[in-house]
């Protein structure tokens, strides 16, 4: 005798998951009574629309979840779904999105956006006593913008812009726990040269089909290139040094 199908949803339910602390990602293949069950629970939807799209997986029905009183929080998934993570083109598109899916071009207001990358996130993980909004008490975690740019121009409502109209580059300052990661687009606890070149040597190893000895040849040539670069500059150095003697 085969097995009974059930639906993800369903699954969950039966086996006592789906509750309060549960956080469903993606959800894009949802009927009118899962979405009343997902509500009746108190789990948390978060929607990841970059992803979905690329994997072509569906559309989640932000606007029915929202309607049914679930609380729905914004994702980027993986870099292999999504690419850029930019969280900025994230809010951008749950937005409209969720007008076309809806027909409704009043869905997903960019107010309701904004506070599904934010509290909403937090309520999800059941920290918004601490975080996903600026309030005495909470963690100091908070993002400057620059909203004076040509591109953002003219400026008539702050809330439209920052869904809108805004990217990831119109960051200038990150504040995490009150400690400044990020000052005037400056990184200030991370070695950004450090970080590019172990990136580029793992993305060597990981490139597809190199074989062992490609990437070995690979790796050690650009050393051998790096240490040449080195015993350039110090020739070039040791020439200027020479002439200011003369």
């Amino acid at each position: 005798m085969s097995a009974e199908l059930t639906s993800p949803v369903d699954n969950l339910k039966r086996m006592g998951l789906l509750n309060e602390r549960l956080i469903a990602v993606h959800m894009t293949q949802l009927t009118d009574d899962e979405i009343a069950s997902v509500a009746a629970s108190k789990a948390s939807v978060v929607h990841c629309p970059n992803s979905n799209l690329k994997l072509a997986s569906g559309f989640c029905p932000v606007s029915k979840l929202l309607r049914a009183g679930v609380n729905v929080a914004l994702g980027t998934d993986s870099a292999s779904s999504n690419n850029s993570l930019d969280f900025f083109q994230e809010l951008k598109l749950a937005a409209v999105l969720a007008k076309g899916v809806s027909g409704d071009a009043t869905a997903v207001p960019a107010w309701q956006a904004l506070r599904m990358a934010t509290l909403n996130g937090a309520i999800a993980l059941g920290i918004d006593s601490v975080a996903g909004s600026l309030e005495v008490g909470k963690a100091a975690d908070f993002i400057a913008v620059d909203l004076g740019r040509l591109e953002q121009q003219p400026l008539f409502n702050v809330l439209s812009h920052l869904v809108y109209a805004c990217n990831r580059s119109c960051v200038t300052d990150v504040w995490v726990a009150g400690s400044q990661l990020l000052d005037a687009r400056r990184l200030t606890t991370i070695d950004e040269e450090a970080v590019l070149k172990a990136v580029a040597e793992w993305a060597e190893k990981v490139r597809p089909g190199a074989t062992a000895e490609d990437k070995h040849t690979h790796l050690a040539d650009k050393d051998a290139k790096h240490v040449h670069t080195e015993e350039h500059g110090a020739e070039e150095a040791g020439k200027v040094h020479t002439k200011g003697e003369h």
